[in-house]
């Protein structure tokens, strides 16, 4: 095989790239699981995880409904509602 300067100068590229950042740039970002993330959110971010859920938990049973969840740090409650969809 003849050596083209092509050939030569994709090489010496190839090989200028440090092993390191072909390593990062390869890793793709990891998503922490469900159990990572309750373990390092605030007392805050967990009642919103947990309220999100259940919110969508009921929309599973009542898909009729449009759901949202309502966080009240005052008056110490979580409230999740169904309304009637608007377009039924």
């Amino acid at each position: 095989m003849t050596t083209t300067r092509r050939t030569f100068l994709g090489g010496i590229a190839a090989v200028s790239i440090p092993p390191a950042a072909m390593a990062v740039a390869a890793a793709e970002p990891e998503t922490p699981s469900v159990d990572q993330f309750l373990a390092v959110a605030t007392p805050a971010e967990r009642a919103r995880y947990h309220a999100d859920a259940l919110k969508e938990a009921m929309a599973e049973i009542h898909p009729d409904q449009s759901w949202r969840s309502v966080i009240d740090d005052k008056h110490h409650f979580v409230l999740t509602i169904g309304d009637p969809r608007l377009d039924a």
